[in-house]
Formats: C-alpha cells, sequence, structure tokens
C-alpha cells in the first residue's frame, strides 16, 4: 500500500474531508493532476469536475467539485473549492437548471454542459444565441429574425427539436 498524506477538503469553508489518504487525483485547466504522498509543495487551480482519492483505509470515493484552489506543503495536500458534493448527494434536476442558466450566459455554459454529459447527467440541450459571425445592421426585429431568436425561429428549432422524437408535438409549437 502507498504511503498516506493528510487531506484537507473545505467546500465553501465548510470540512468536505478530512483525514489520511494515499492517492488524489484533481480536475485542472490543463487535465488532471496526480498527487501521492511526498509530492513537491505546489499550488494550482482547480475547476469543476470530478475530484477521485482513495482514503488510507482503501475505500475509494469520488465528489463533483467546483472551482477552487490545491495546495500541497510539507506532505498536506489542502484543497478549497466553491463546492463539492458525493455523486449520490447531487440534486439532479438543480444540476441541470444550473447548467441552462450557465448555457443561457454563455461562455463558461459549455464546459458545464460537457460535464454534465461526462457524468450521464444528459438532458437535450437546445443552444439558442447570437452567431459567431458578422450580423448585418438593421432594426431589433430584424437582427433576432436573421439569428433565428425571433418567435417564428425559436419555434422552428424547438419543431427540428421535437420532430424527431414526436411528430404530432412538434406540430403542436407555436400555434399558440
Amino acid at each position: 500500500m502507498a504511503a498516506p498524506f493528510h487531506l484537507d477538503i473545505l467546500a465553501a469553508s465548510v470540512p468536505f474531508y478530512r483525514g489520511e489518504c494515499v492517492s488524489l487525483v484533481v480536475p485542472t485547466t490543463d487535465g488532471e493532476f496526480g498527487i501521492l504522498a511526498n509530492h513537491s509543495n505546489a499550488v494550482g487551480a482547480v475547476c469543476a469536475g470530478e475530484l477521485r482519492f482513495e482514503t488510507a483505509e482503501g475505500e475509494h470515493r469520488r465528489a463533483a467539485v467546483a472551482p477552487g484552489l490545491f495546495k500541497i506543503e510539507d506532505g498536506r495536500v489542502l484543497l478549497l473549492v466553491d463546492a463539492a458534493e458525493r455523486p449520490e448527494d447531487i440534486d439532479v434536476n438543480r444540476a441541470l437548471r444550473a447548467r441552462e442558466e450557465a448555457e443561457a450566459l454563455g461562455g463558461f455554459g459549455a464546459q458545464v454542459a460537457v460535464r454534465c454529459a461526462q457524468l450521464g447527467l444528459g438532458a437535450r440541450v437546445l443552444p439558442l444565441g447570437i452567431p459567431d459571425a458578422f450580423i448585418p445592421h438593421g432594426t431589433r426585429a430584424q437582427q433576432l429574425a436573421g439569428c433565428g431568436l425571433d418567435v417564428e425561429g425559436i419555434c422552428r428549432a424547438l419543431r427540428r427539436l421535437l420532430g424527431a422524437d414526436n411528430p404530432k408535438d412538434a406540430q403542436e409549437v407555436g400555434k399558440d
């Protein structure tokens, strides 16, 4: 068995885990960062993703973590994250709502959608938004229509999305 080291995981200043562990894998912007006992001192950024570690008793644990920081110093690891949840404690509906809100804001939302898909928290998402392309000048209504974000464009996108699964429902979209 590998040598143990002390691990403190604090989620929004509340202890999530405190104890000895033999291995830790942290999600970072450069990929996964593995830590074993006697690792050199380091500081790094944690990104949203799956954290994995093995306790000194041999128990393998996983957690979904929000962004934060980690510090390795003198054989101890401190992980400070905005949130941490065991897979069995995740409220799937809350996670899907958070994903939708993040996608509506753009940018980081795409990362959330990818990670949810990797964790099997999938739901079909219909991305609507301004394209990354030149949009000619015009009235607000003309610009929305040009991007498919007017009522007819959104209904057309929903019909396409629903059409593959339920043609009857797809015909009803936008008839109100």
